[in-house]
């Protein structure tokens, strides 16, 4: 079943650094099913160890992203509840805001992966400046807001937060801005080497922002080691360093001249307006997707923040908890929707259901492994946030956090098929159905009975029913689709140059 699984963990036999990311190697795919070597040196296409080889150094990855949210909350959880309850309400509208500019950038990687797969490397080039393009322009419109303090926590405090809460909030939403340039450009390099297949470069760039942001953080945050203590908004400073050394280094990745020959990394800065046309066709409503997602997210965090700093408090640290489970099945969804556009590419749709369903598999291996966790042994993941954190609003906070991990065990199975299934979807081209799904389900399904649960007292457990509700809601809904097969004859790039 595993097809020679075992040897996937180990890294490139390759030497030296460059080599492992990538710099230095042909642009080679998996031989064909007919081949000889298929089974011994080379994976299958479309099955468990193509998919484990691309997804382990982005499951890592994902990794990285959970230890540094993770971090920057068991710190503020520290400082006390007040700044744990403004750092998921920060953190929640900033990612609702910049995802529609880092997930229309991160669509890059398809557009990669598919001209690959269609024999066209020289129009890998022109698709990274057209992308290049679309985050210098969005992701400086976000240092506007870096000194909007005040404003911005008006709108918290509008919407019902505690004044000394919404100031908080403000402040690390506003530092998280200075993020915003930096991380759009690691977005579109993360993307370059994705689509490719080379994601241990991913994985290094990724590496080099965690190792500059968590020292940072509890820097910051805690006025250690003779920095001023910023609580949030140092939380938000040492994201922007973090960024901005990734950008730096993954930027630096581009440089080899081997990369000019085969994508004309260099030479295809011109404007192609006809492609940047058609990556915002597909890109936006991946954008979009996101952005409405979190949208809902965000005020579903508002509105338990509304109910009181404790259960505001209890949804942070249990989404932050959450992470250990998501963020590994985004990686193998990431895994999915390379191959996928992989394979579409080719005009093998067949080799993308083969690749969609070994991550299903992969997924809910996982995600029922940490479900098991969360509602056997919630104590392993709650100690970090209330080791040295106030004993008596500790006290008062671990046990709804207990509880709401149930309600995060039981939607972790829902999140392993939506988050597969959605992201083979996308890898085909799908991404208009996918937005729509996202603007037709959210709001009825989980916003306005989280409203009713504010407003008519259901309190929090009611309004985490309705956010579990939406999850398999998704879950069943892609499924349909994927089942339905129009996926099959998508294509994102142009029509004369699939296969070629």
């Amino acid at each position: 079943m595993w097809e020679g699984a075992s040897g996937f963990w180990r890294l490139p036999t390759q030497s030296g650094l460059r080599t492992l990311l990538g710099c230095d190697m042909p642009n080679d795919d998996p031989l064909p099913a007919n081949s000889p070597e298929v089974g011994h040196s080379h994976p299958v296409p479309g099955g468990f160890r193509e998919l484990l080889q691309l997804a382990v150094p982005l499951v890592l990855s994902a990794g990285f992203l959970t230890l540094q949210l993770s971090l920057d909350r068991i710190f503020l959880t520290w400082n006390g509840n007040d700044e744990a309850a403004a750092s998921m309400s920060a953190v929640m509208l900033f990612s609702t805001l910049f995802g529609l500019l880092q997930h229309t950038a991160q669509y890059t990687s398809v557009f990669v992966s598919q001209y690959l797969g269609a024999g066209r490397p020289e129009r890998v080039g022109p698709v990274l400046w057209q992308a290049f393009r679309m985050t210098a322009i969005g992701g400086c419109l976000f240092l506007l807001l870096v000194p909007a303090v005040g404003p911005i926590a008006w709108v918290f405090e509008t919407i019902g937060h505690a004044p000394e809460v919404a100031r908080l909030e403000a402040e690390y939403f506003c530092s998280l801005c200075l993020s915003a340039p930096a991380a759009a450009v690691v977005a579109v390099v993360n993307a370059f080497y994705s689509g490719r297949g080379k994601t241990w470069a991913v994985l290094v760039v990724n590496a080099v922002g965690l190792g500059v942001n968590a020292p940072l953080a509890y820097a910051w945050i805690l006025g250690e080691w003779g920095f001023p203590r910023l609580g949030p908004a140092g939380a938000g400073y040492a994201t922007a360093c973090g960024a901005a050394a990734a950008a730096v280094f993954g930027l630096g990745l581009l440089l080899p001249r081997r990369f000019e020959t085969e994508f004309r990394i260099r030479s295809g800065w011109r404007l192609d307006a006809p492609l940047l046309r058609r990556m915002l066709r597909f890109g936006l409503p991946n954008g979009l997707m996101h952005a409405v997602d979190m949208t809902a997210w965000t005020v579903f965090v508002f509105l338990t923040g509304l109910m009181s700093k404790l259960e505001a408090a209890a949804t942070t640290v249990a989404f932050t908890i959450n992470l250990v489970a998501f963020l590994p099945l985004v990686g193998i969804g990431q895994g999915v929707e390379i191959l996928v556009g992989r394979r579409q590419g080719e005009g093998r749709p067949d080799r993308s259901e083969q690749t969609t369903w070994a991550g299903m598999k992969l997924n809910l291996g996982y995600a029922l492994a940490v479900s098991v966790l969360y509602a056997v042994v919630p104590w392993v993941f709650t100690w970090p946030f209330g080791v040295w954190a106030k004993d008596e609003e500790w006290s008062q906070l671990q046990p709804v956090v207990q509880t709401l991990l149930l309600f995060v065990a039981v939607y972790t199975v829902g999140d392993a098929v939506n988050v597969t299934v959605n992201y083979a979807l996308r890898g085909a081209g799908d991404t208009r159905f996918v937005a729509l799904l996202a603007v037709g389900l959210a709001w009825p399904v989980m916003v306005l009975p989280t409203v009713l649960a504010a407003r008519l007292g259901w309190g929090i457990y009611g309004a985490w029913v309705a956010a579990s509700a939406y999850i398999f809601a998704l879950a069943v809904a892609f499924l349909i689709r994927f089942r339905g097969g129009k996926w099959r004859s998508m294509r994102v790039i142009e029509a004369n140059v699939v296969g070629e």
